[in-house]
């Protein structure tokens, strides 16, 4: 590696030690020296410095710095003596710019086929230039509001000479949305940059331009304009709503084990973004029931939710069926959730309900049983009126009635003051009765027990029955005068009647057939029954 040593040229004194800028322990760095005119224009001759052996060539100022660097333009042997830079020589201004050109030779080059024919090289333009490089050349920002984007312009010194720059502005209509930070005036060295930052800061919605002037002491862009335009959006705003139907408070009361009428319930983008709908649930599923998709509704067409996951356009809405369905008594609650989760958006109603008992009809009949007491035979007992009635809160249904023996009980549906009919089922409101009569009628002389059995759809007593009791009788055949006695009283119509036709009461009692004749017959079938004695009705204990 090579070293310039500069010395004063009045003083001897040292002034500086400039080593190789290469890459290369061994570029020769020094190897040749040429004085040439001001260059960059800070008053003070330049020169120039080989590195032969790594093919290059340095423009340098009076203080070592790298103004321009060479390289070798064909670098086909490199790291050998009598490289690009072997020899350098400053010319006269050969290209009219008004500086020194340079010369530089190579022993080494390789021309026309022959290796090692040496050339010579002209490097010509190298004057003390201000050049400005500007980029980028335009900007274009976009926001939502509230943002303040920034972005960098970039300005350089491109030239020989250090670039003066004298100022920065922002003008135009919208110079007042825009900002900007520098450090102009500022000198700019040959190779080095300075930054604007530029900020974006619009006050509402809307398109603005306006433009970025740049001034320096580049001769040829004494002015440079960068264009700035942005854009400042509305930040778009998710937003998800549940709607209910206008004037739904809850589901009411529901009996437990039955479900309501199912409600549509809208689930609308209100905000002004696509929603990615990940979740729509209840947060009880064992009372309400949720339903994505639903029957054909009317008027169609209607558009039912789902399946998940699914998106929802700004302004657009789809439908979900809510429906209550209660396990057990009491208030229920439950959360209906919508989600979306590209962007984040949410929204919730509370469902409400009451579970009650099924209502149920309730039989009662009175009177519950009924002793119709002594009936002669072939007589009939005062009807029976027998009353039905509903203590429910649900309509009784009566499917029918099991009467008693037909023989010696008539059961008649279609009596009394509000009668039951003979409808099935018929059918009893809550709080009110239905009538049927029952009345008895022995046919023999018996104690007669049955039951005359209300069937219905009381599921707690499907079959009520009513307790019936009665006593056929018959006074003996000798008791012509119905005392209950076969006494001297009925003898004494027999002797009225004696050897005669029947009178009243008949005495003609034998025999079979009765021949209209009382006579020994009739007298020996009451001897038979003498003092024969029936309790009457009034005398039973």
């Amino acid at each position: 590696m090579g070293t310039l040593h500069l010395y004063h040229g009045s003083t001897g004194d040292l002034t500086a030690d400039i080593y190789s800028s290469g890459d290369s322990n061994s570029d020769y760095f020094g190897f040749k020296v040429a004085r040439v005119d001001d260059k960059n224009g800070d008053g003070l001759d330049d020169f120039w410095v080989s590195a032969p052996k790594w093919g290059t060539v340095y423009l340098m100022n009076s203080f070592g710095q790298v103004l321009l660097q060479v390289d070798d333009p064909n670098p086909d042997v490199t790291g050998t003596e009598g490289g690009f830079g072997w020899s350098i020589s400053a010319t006269e201004d050969l290209d009219g710019d008004g500086g020194l050109d340079l010369i530089v030779g190579k022993s080494v080059e390789s021309v026309g086929g022959f290796e090692e024919a040496g050339a010579a090289f002209l490097v010509l333009g190298v004057s003390a230039t201000r050049v400005i490089e500007v980029n980028p050349l335009s900007m274009s920002f976009i926001t939502f509001e509230g943002g303040q984007p920034s972005k960098t312009v970039t300005v350089s010194s491109c030239g020989m000479a250090p670039l003066t720059v004298d100022y920065s502005m922002l003008a135009g209509s919208d110079a007042s949305q825009f900002s900007k930070t520098d450090n102009f005036p500022a000198t700019i060295q040959p190779g080095d940059s300075e930054t604007i930052t530029v900020t974006f800061q619009p006050s509402a919605a809307g398109t603005y331009d306006t433009t970025l002037w740049i001034g320096s002491n580049d001769p040829e862009n004494p002015s440079i304009s960068i264009p700035l335009s942005g854009a400042c959006v509305t930040m778009p705003s998710p937003d998800l709503t549940i709607i209910a139907p206008p004037g739904w408070k809850s589901f009411g009361e529901v009996v437990v084990g039955e479900m309501s009428d199912p409600v549509t319930i809208i689930i609308k983008n209100t905000g002004t973004i696509s929603l990615n709908i990940n979740e729509i649930s209840l947060t009880d599923t064992s009372n309400f029931i949720l339903a994505l998709a639903g029957p054909p509704c009317f008027p169609s067409p209607c558009d039912y939710c789902g399946p998940l996951p699914f998106i929802l356009e700004p302004g657009e809405s789809c439908e979900v069926l809510v429906a209550f369905s209660p396990t057990s008594t009491g208030d229920f609650e439950a959360m209906l959730n919508a989600r979306a989760i590209i962007p984040a958006a949410g929204s919730r109603i509370i469902l409400r309900g009451r579970g009650l008992v099924a209502p149920e009809p309730d039989i009662a009949v009175f009177p519950q049983s009924y002793d119709f007491g002594w009936i002669l035979v072939g007589d009939s007992s005062p009807p029976l009126l027998v009353t039905i009635v509903n203590d429910g809160d649900a309509n009784l249904g009566v499917i029918g009635l099991v009467p008693p023996d037909s023989v010696n009980f008539t059961t008649d549906p279609n009596s009394g003051p509000a009668p039951l009919g003979t409808e099935k089922p018929a059918i009893i409101p809550p709080s009110e009765s239905r009538t049927v009569t029952v009345t008895f009628h022995p046919q023999s002389q018996n104690a007669f027990s049955d039951t005359l059995v209300i069937k219905s759809d009381d599921p707690q007593t499907p079959g009520t029955a009513v307790s019936l009791v009665g006593v056929g009788y018959a006074y003996n055949i000798c008791d012509f005068d119905k005392d209950g006695d076969v006494d001297f009283a009925d003898f004494a119509i027999i002797a009225d009647q004696w050897l005669s036709e029947p009178g009243t009461p008949p005495a003609d009692i034998a025999p079979e057939p009765l021949d209209n004749f009382i006579d020994m017959q009739d007298l020996g079938v009451c001897a038979e029954n003498w003092l024969e004695r029936i309790l009457p009705p009034h005398e039973v204990p």
